[in-house]
């Protein structure tokens, strides 16, 4: 049983590698809300019913958390990029700044 779980957790691993910020919030929600559904529905007697609500919400919170992460380091690279090039151009003697009018 413990081989299985080990190759489980390696299969998941791995099927995450080409997957976007978004994708893999939904994943890991997915799975924790799972968890969390089955252990909450277990004290009312519908596990499998707790599972899937909690999976389904887990999934959802995820994929938007994972999809705003993703933004935010968009945002921050194209900051940085800018910030860059404004200094490449001063550097290079071709910045136009707002003191020069």
């Amino acid at each position: 049983m413990r081989g299985v779980v080990v190759v489980s957790c390696f299969a998941l691993l791995f099927s995450l590698v080409g997957c976007t910020g978004a994708q893999k919030g939904a994943v890991g929600g997915g799975v924790l809300g799972a968890g969390a559904g089955a252990i909450i529905g277990h004290q009312s007697g519908r596990a499998g019913e707790g599972a899937a609500i909690g999976g389904v919400a887990g999934a959802l919170t995820g994929a938007l958390a994972g999809d705003y992460l993703e933004d935010q380091k968009g945002k921050a690279r194209r900051e940085g990029y800018e910030a860059g090039r404004r200094d490449t151009e001063r550097a290079q003697g071709n910045y136009e700044s707002d003191y020069r009018r």
